[in-house]
């Protein structure tokens, strides 16, 4: 897969942790369901990257923490900022390759 799909792909997963935190902050199924399916796509999208630079490890190792923190606790306070950090994590990963979002 080549950078520029890799960098589409990254932001529709990235867009879809955006939207699931938005149907779990309105849903009443449950919030730990909704960190789960978060979790699950922040994975993705990390797993589309090959970064070895220092921002995008702290962001990733405090991801995964929030990750966890979500999951055991449901709060939505922690999975707000495990949305925040999958999208700083998508915006380093822009701001790294120099270049806007490609147009598909």
């Amino acid at each position: 897969m080549t950078d520029r799909r890799k960098d589409v792909a990254a932001a529709v997963l990235t867009g879809a942790v955006v939207l699931l935190f938005l149907i779990t902050w309105q849903s009443d199924l449950g919030n730990r369901w909704g960190a789960l399916a978060i979790t699950v796509a922040g994975i993705c999208t990390c797993a589309l990257g090959r970064s070895l630079a220092r921002t995008a490890m702290v962001l990733g190792a405090v991801a995964g923490v929030l990750a966890i923190v979500s999951l055991v606790t449901g709060s939505l306070t922690v999975i707000a900022l495990l949305v925040l950090v999958d999208v700083l994590l998508w915006a380093t990963s822009l701001a790294r390759h120099g270049r806007a979002l490609p147009v598909a």
